[in-house]
């Protein structure tokens, strides 16, 4: 039998803990990373868009929305209109195509939009506000809420 030699066991383990440390490391700064970009959606999109107003009279739906966000315009505004009857509902609408001054909403800027329904009697029972910048964070309300 030949002579078979090796690492040492010491150098096996400092070599070990050196790549466990540059693993560890490498995720951390990506973890960084990942938190940071998070956290800015997160305070740049929390409680921006608001409901203020919300009627419906005789077909039409007046909505007044504000954008509370200090920081960033809110651009690419949809809304949808849920009914008791899901039938009915109006989904992933562009709320600039019923106000052209509605898109984007400037910080600070509040702004009324008529839309209409086509249905004089039924009332929808919510309606769901989003901007495309933050899609994770939608304005909702209840007609029930304002009256």
């Amino acid at each position: 039998m030949g002579n078979k030699k090796g690492i040492s066991p010491l150098i096996a383990a400092v070599l070990l803990v050196a790549f466990t440390m540059a693993i560890a490391g490498i995720m951390a700064a990506w973890a960084t990373t990942f938190a940071q970009g998070r956290l800015t959606e997160a305070t740049t999109c929390a409680l921006a868009l608001r409901v203020l107003d919300l009627k419906f009279t005789n077909g039409n739906i007046s909505v007044r929305v504000a954008n509370e966000n200090n920081n960033a315009n809110l651009t690419d505004i949809k809304f949808a209109l849920l009914y008791a009857d899901s039938v009915k509902n109006r989904e992933n609408q562009m709320l600039k195509t019923y106000n052209a001054d509605a898109d984007p909403l400037a910080p600070g800027e509040r702004q009324t939009v008529i839309i209409n329904t086509t249905d004089n009697v039924t009332e929808p029972t919510d309606i769901e506000i989003v901007a495309g910048n933050c899609p994770k964070t939608p304005a909702k309300a209840r007609f029930a809420e304002f009256k």
